[in-house]
């Protein structure tokens, strides 16, 4: 058993580690208050408060006090729980492997766009609220191009998929499809230019969508532009020949910020969906 002596000295090494953590935080805030303006550090930190920075820093202090302390095998095993974390929300990782799936998208203009018979706009860029309306939701600017392509002339007809899946939908609510053609006929569209198509996810979509098209007919499927590339694939595996028409992108021009470093929900939220459209595609999908 340890010595009451010994548990003195811990206490007092964890107190002076604690104390070089405190001052090298401090020294890092400090800095970054003489070198930017005040509203900077005051993001800087409120990400570090919030649940994702919070959780960030807890990890970090972890680590810490367990490699000072010789606790080299959970140090190295909270270290790289810790490089894990950093890495799923940060926005400069989201970002790269966005603009990577984005970039094939960048030059589209709607202006520029060709004229279709028909624009698919799939579900996924709606919301029902607790207020019984649909709503957009962060995906919506699927529904919001689909409009000004109507508005502008390029669809001649829109069709909106999407499907409740029983067990994780509630029974009262609207479909995908049924969210966007409302929100669509509130917005103007007149109810007989939409159409519905069913399918509970993108790849009994497209073998909906497939079965009704005649040939000749020009087809557009828009759809979130990280997205696009596996609605595409999915398009031609089932026969369905369509143009993508890309929107919500994700991506932005690099810009480094201070508070790129610190994990965010935002970037989080985005990782987990482009970590899907990664995997869908390593499975085939």
């Amino acid at each position: 058993m340890r010595s009451f002596q010994d548990e003195a000295s811990s206490s007092v090494n964890n107190a002076k580690y604690l104390a070089l953590l405190l001052i090298f935080l401090g020294s890092i805030l400090g800095i970054i208050y003489l070198t930017n303006e005040r509203i900077v550090l005051q993001k800087v930190i409120l990400a570090l408060v919030m649940p994702i920075g919070f959780c960030w820093m807890g990890l970090l202090t972890l680590t810490y006090f367990l490699l000072v302390n010789n606790r080299r095998g959970l140090g190295f095993t909270a270290m790289v729980f810790t490089l894990l974390f950093s890495l799923c929300g940060n926005e400069m990782a989201s970002n790269a492997v966005a603009t990577n799936l984005e970039e094939q998208y960048f030059g589209f203009r709607v202006e520029d766009s060709a004229v279709y018979d028909y624009v698919i706009v799939l579900g996924g860029g709606t919301k029902f609220s607790r207020n019984e309306r649909s709503e957009l939701s962060s995906s919506g600017d699927r529904v919001m191009l689909a409009l000004q392509m109507y508005e502008n002339g390029k669809a001649k007809k829109l069709i909106c998929t999407g499907t409740n899946i029983k067990g994780l939908s509630l029974a009262d609510v609207p479909s995908p499809g049924e969210q966007a053609m409302e929100i669509l006929t509130r917005a103007g569209v007149p109810s007989k230019s939409i159409e519905l198509s069913e399918g509970r996810n993108t790849s009994e979509e497209m073998a909906q969508l497939a079965k009704r098209f005649n040939k000749g007919e020009k087809i557009g499927i828009i759809t979130s532009a990280w997205h696009l590339p596996r609605a595409m694939r999915l398009a031609q595996k089932k026969q369905l020949k369509a143009e993508p028409i890309p929107s919500n992108f994700i991506s932005s021009k690099p810009n480094f910020k201070l508070t790129s470093i610190i994990p965010s929900a935002g970037a989080m939220a985005a990782n987990t969906q482009l970590a899907k459209e990664l995997i869908a595609k390593a499975v085939g999908q």
